[in-house]
């Protein structure tokens, strides 16, 4: 009962309301208001609605008033609210006759007709019963409009019961009350407060209502040392901005967002009738760090198109990011998108900044753009489900850019233009690849059945270290094979594969000894060949300031070396860097050589084994190697006074501290000091290196490198060499 008596006190206060309007414009209002009451589906969200307008977190438009305005009062209040909650709980039905039929203007009587204290249109008796669809103990609806109205309704203001209204005396009207004057009957103006009518009419022109309202930016990530302002898009004549979270962030009239911490706001654009938009703010620390997504260099070919991407470090953000070129003859960019395109040749110097002055630059190399083009295969053969990797090569200039296309998708497709090629079903097909001024290279692609049995065109064979051996997998009549699909395993690594194409195989020599090498299909088909790896042929020289200053290491690579272990220094002090040491490094590294190094030692004991290993580092300076740093142990002061437990451990503390420092350790001494001086077995089972000095026809332990003469001769170096054999190629990075 407590609802029904809230319900009926809101009814009670609506229909207490009376209908100013004159009676021609009020009975048009209602209807119009009526008809809209009754079409609209009332839901909880209505009533929401409303509690956010009575808020003053949204605007309604001049036809929502007009069915949100639940209780006819010309307000939206709490009221509506509440009556449109109880209409979704069926408490109420707004949309009935029953409940519309009492806001209805009424029409009034003629002055003969009118008594003289007739209840006005749109009320109610005091002591009439509240009619509520959901009361039925309340007096039935004709029961009361049947009520004749006596002379017993004149005063019914003062009497405090029924009996006493009753037996007050009749009295006849006064003149005022029977005879109305003009002022009654016509009256000479019309109110000025409806000046405006409350509720719409169908027949009433209203200025255009806005339809739309758009921000550039529905979430955005930003720095807090950077701003940002708003675009807006709307048929609105105007708008306000409103922040969610004023620590983290503040919005002005303009739409213009100053961050202050980071966090995460809400900013939402409004318009007078209830149109709104809203942005997520995301503020993250200023960046610190930025990198371009093309590294520092790249090359173009004149007329292609990059898009310049920048990340910033971790955890950061930065919205606005500004990208300039030095050279536009040869690169131009936009400004804020990092489009750039090369336009001439030359260089130029893209850069990207941020707000707080943050940079990353990318050198770009333009050159002519190529005119030919050719593919590393102009012909595959590939088994359903294969895979081949198209390269091409633009000859007489340059192209960044290539485009790979198939003619029948359904037998060979690319599944991203990066030049790899899926078989998809039996059948030939052509492919191609296109740079953008249109020229193209072809190859034909031939998609076959799996094999069911392969063959190797070698059954056993014998490699050097460092030698390439050449086979070739093929398959049963009617079937193909991709080479560059075999998957190829030694049963204990001394082979490797150094090359694959369509048709071959190149496997390398890695160490000496016999080894089983198996050659597998993708459909499971297994063939297993016997090798034997004897000898070597990976040349190896060591150099050190004895040879001079000139070492031409372009031609000592051409003459067929590919490795050299220079010496960094001796000693326990870093000042004893041997003098050419740096440019040795730099030359030979440019000449395409793996380089080693090896440290001359002068110790006697443990300590100074320690204080030899830091100056080494010191020396190597954080420098690539390619192979281990080698303790060369010759002295001969320590081999005759260290004793072979001595010299073994001060081998292990030197060997400790190179790892340490993230290189791979070495021992380099003599034959005869291995056999007999220190043990060979236990630096071997602690991962150290063996290069064996022994200058003899053939080398007579296992190691892997053998300094097989001190006086050889290599093209680039002037005068005698040592000359060794790496005999274990594992040991090259």
């Amino acid at each position: 009962m407590k609802i029904k008596a809230i319900a009926a006190a809101l009814l009670a206060a609506a229909i207490a309301v009376p209908v100013s309007l004159p009676v021609a414009q009020a009975e048009t209002a209602y209807s119009v208001k009526t008809d809209r009451i009754r079409t609209h589906e009332y839901t909880v969200t209505d009533a929401t609605k409303v509690q956010m307008v009575e808020a003053e977190l949204a605007r309604l438009t001049i036809h929502q008033r007009s069915y949100y305005d639940i209780d006819f009062d010309g307000k939206i209040t709490i009221a509506d609210a509440t009556i449109i909650q109880m209409h979704c709980a069926n408490l109420l039905d707004v949309q009935s006759d029953e409940y519309l039929g009492r806001f209805a203007p009424t029409q009034p009587t003629s002055p003969a007709e009118t008594e003289p204290a007739t209840i006005q249109p749109g009320t109610q008796p005091t002591d009439a019963p509240l009619t509520m669809p959901f009361e039925t103990e309340t007096t039935a609806p004709e029961e009361t409009t049947a009520e004749p109205a006596t002379q017993d309704k004149i005063e019914e203001t003062e009497p405090t019961s029924t009996e006493a209204a009753s037996s007050a005396p009749v009295t006849e009207p006064t003149a005022e009350v029977t005879e109305p004057s003009a002022e009654v009957t016509e009256p000479a103006t019309e109110p000025t407060e409806v000046t405006e009518p409350t509720y719409p009419s169908e027949d009433m022109t209203y200025p255009p209502q806005p339809t739309y309202l758009r921000l550039d930016y529905a979430s955005l990530k930003i720095g807090v040392n950077e701003s940002f302002t708003f675009t807006v898009e709307t048929d609105a004549p105007g708008y306000t901005f409103r922040c969610f979270n004023d620590d983290v962030l503040t919005v002005d009239d303009r739409g213009t967002v100053t961050p202050h911490a980071p966090g995460n706001a809400t900013v939402v654009c409004m318009t007078e009738s209830g149109l709104s938009a809203v942005c997520q703010f995301q503020v993250c620390p200023e960046a610190t760090a930025l990198t371009l997504n093309y590294g520092e260099k790249i090359k173009l070919g004149v007329g292609e198109t990059i898009d310049f991407d920048s990340y910033v470090n971790s955890g950061a953000a930065a919205c606005w990011r500004y990208y300039s070129s030095d050279n536009e003859n040869a690169v131009k960019v936009e400004r804020f998108g990092g489009i750039a395109k090369a336009v001439g040749e030359g260089k130029a110097n893209v850069t990207c900044v941020l707000e707080n002055g943050v940079q990353a630059r990318c050198e770009v190399t333009v050159e002519k753009l190529a005119q030919s083009l050719e593919l590393n295969a102009t012909a595959v053969t590939l088994v359903k489900g294969d895979k081949f990797d198209f390269d091409s090569y633009a000859r007489d200039g340059y192209a960044y850019f290539r485009d790979y296309h198939s003619l029948d998708e359904s037998i060979a497709s690319f599944a991203r233009n990066d030049g790899i090629v899926t078989a998809n079903k039996i059948g030939k097909t052509q492919i191609y690849c296109e740079l953008i001024n249109g020229v193209r290279a072809y190859a034909e692609v031939t998609v076959t059945d799996a094999p069911t049995s392969i063959a190797v065109n070698k059954q056993t064979d014998r490699v050097q270290v460092g030698e390439l051996l050449r086979v070739s997998v093929t398959g049963n009549e009617g079937s193909a094979i991709n080479n560059s699909f075999i998957d190829v395993t030694s049963s204990n690594g001394l082979v490797t594969v150094a090359d694959k194409g369509v048709d071959y195989i190149d496997l390398m020599g890695m160490k000496l000894g016999a080894t089983d090498v198996t050659f597998a299909t993708q459909n499971g088909m297994t063939q297993t060949v016997r090798l034997y790896v004897e000898g070597s042929k990976a040349l190896c020289i060591d150099i050190s300031t004895w040879q001079g200053a000139y070492v031409d290491f372009d031609k000592v690579k051409q003459s067929g070396v590919d490795y050299v272990i220079l010496r960094a220094g001796y000693g326990n002090d870093s000042s004893q860097i041997d003098n050419q040491f740096a440019n040795n490094y730099n030359k030979a590294k440019r000449a395409g050589l793996k380089v080693g190094v090896y440290w001359f030692s002068y110790a006697t004991d443990e300590l100074d084994a320690l204080n030899e290993a830091d100056a080494c580092i010191a020396c190597i300076g954080g420098r690539q190697l390619d192979m281990p740093v080698y303790y060369d142990i010759e002295y001969e002061k320590a081999l005759k006074t260290m004793s072979y437990d001595e010299l073994t451990r001060m081998a292990l503390f030197f060997c400790n501290k190179i790892i340490l420092a993230g290189y791979r350790p070495g021992v380099y001494t003599s034959v005869t000091v291995y056999q007999n001086q220190i043990d060979y077995d236990l630096l071997v089972e602690n991962g150290i290196s063996i290069w064996n000095a022994h200058w003899a026809p053939r080398c007579t332990i296992d190691c892997d490198i053998w300094q097989y003469s001190e006086n050889g001769f290599v093209w680039g170096v002037d005068g005698d060499v040592d000359m060794n054999l790496i005999y274990n190629l594992n040991i090259v990075e």
